[in-house]
């Protein structure tokens, strides 16, 4: 017998927020989420303006330039093996067809630890593919430093591209979110950049 989790509001209205703001950048893009588009029928859930200087939080250049410094690891992945050619490439990456991608959304993961009271176990998780081929994932910690529950973390990354790290505060400012540079995290000691 399968036991299914709680669902919370919470569940519910992430999902159809973070839906509501893929849509209004990418209005074609299919959208998988945890929660169903029944559950989300009626929730109030507004896509926010985004700014130009928000949409490039990370820019073009430094996107290119960890490419470049992890062309080796992509070129040798297969020692490795934890890529396949068709999941990482050292060709230089420019745009998709959003037809061809499909972005998948568990909108609070850790509801149980949510229900509970235990607000830093929860993530927001987002993953992209192309292509049936994951390209793109996001960890979210909404609730990062304890007991101040306005402090976020947001970790995501490329097998091309590495992993990034950037902080979040509740009440920031378009400008204070622009402002904001993504932190490159290298790889532990003795792995392939």
């Amino acid at each position: 017998m399968k036991v299914e989790g709680p669902v919370t509001i919470a569940d519910i209205r992430a999902q159809k927020t973070i839906t509501e703001n893929l849509l209004k950048l990418y209005p074609s893009l299919v959208i998988k989420g945890e929660e169903s588009e029944q559950s989300q029928a009626g929730v109030d859930a507004a896509a926010v303006d985004l700014t130009a200087e928000i949409k490039t939080l990370l820019k073009t250049e430094t996107i290119r330039e960890k490419h470049v410094e992890r062309k080796t690891f992509i070129e040798t992945r297969h020692k490795y093996e934890a890529f396949t050619a068709d999941e990482i490439s050292a060709k230089e990456f420019e745009t998709f067809n959003t037809s061809e991608a499909t972005v998948w959304i568990d909108p609070l993961d850790g509801t149980s630890d949510y229900c509970r009271g235990n607000i830093s176990a929860v993530t927001v998780l987002i993953g992209l593919t192309i292509k049936n081929i994951s390209r793109i994932g996001v960890i979210h910690f909404p609730f990062i430093a304890l007991p101040d529950k306005s402090k976020g973390l947001t970790l995501f990354g490329t097998g091309e591209h590495g992993c990034y790290k950037v902080d979040y505060a509740a009440g920031m400012t378009n400008e204070e979110l622009a402002a904001r540079v993504p932190e490159y995290m290298p790889p532990f000691e003795g792995q392939p950049a």
